[in-house]
């Protein structure tokens, strides 16, 4: 029992060790040693298909924002930085904003869409009384990082109300779940977000069951196929 704890203690040892060597490096390659910027590591994802390593970084220009980290809407600036056997070949210091209160989620994952590779970055956050689940996916090639699709994960009514007067205070929620479909268009498998539960409709003033979405690239970015209630599309750039 006590060799297996030590096993694990040294296993965890070994992984902190290894990402703070990436994030040593990604902060210098993404600002360069100026003291401007404050940054922390959200993810270090390597992938066993291509080989290549992605450190995603959540980065605040204190001379610019630093007085404005206390605010909801003030989302840090996500940078990401690839390396291939161990050379830098991608960076990008202000992929998007993304979060809340100057920080972001440490929730990414490493997708293969198909052929090709992409993050998607999630975060949770509440606001005038609705918790809000989002993610933001971007295509990372061998030559730049784009914005794919803004995604509504879910919503739900943090204190409900059946009586209320106004929808947004209503007894619903909802969750969406990413789907990789096997069939592509333009060379990026299309994406499914399925749905369950009840949203609102403010249109009609009334909870109807959330609705599945399908997705297809137009060569640019995803769209949907059809109509989407949901507010989605373009990552912020």
């Amino acid at each position: 029992m006590k060799r297996l704890r030590w096993l694990v203690c040294l296993l965890l040892l070994v992984g902190q060790s290894y990402a703070q060597n990436w994030e040593s490096r990604a902060k210098a390659d993404l600002y360069g040693g100026d003291a401007k910027w404050q940054s922390e590591l959200l993810a270090v994802k390597t992938s066993a298909k291509s080989g290549r390593v992605f450190v995603v970084m959540a980065g605040t220009n204190m001379a610019t924002d630093g007085g404005f980290l206390g605010c909801h809407a003030c989302a840090p600036e996500i940078g990401i930085a690839v390396y291939r056997k161990g050379v830098l070949e991608l960076k990008d210091p202000q992929v998007t904003r993304f979060g809340a209160f100057g920080k972001a989620d440490k929730d990414v994952d490493l997708l293969d869409l198909g052929g090709e590779e992409a993050l998607l970055l999630r975060k949770s956050d509440t606001h005038q009384g609705i918790e809000e689940l989002a993610g933001a996916l971007f295509r990372v090639t061998d030559e730049k990082i784009g914005p794919l699709l803004w995604i509504d994960f879910g919503q739900r009514v943090v204190a409900c109300n059946p009586k209320a007067e106004f929808l947004t205070e209503w007894c619903w929620k909802y969750t969406r779940e990413l789907r990789i479909e096997k069939q592509a268009t333009m060379g990026l498998a299309d994406l499914t977000v399925v749905a369950s539960g009840t949203r609102p409709d403010y249109e009609h003033k009334k909870l109807v069951p959330a609705e599945t979405v399908r997705y297809r690239f137009d060569g640019l970015r995803y769209v949907p196929v059809g109509e989407s209630p949901f507010d989605e599309g373009d990552v912020e750039h």
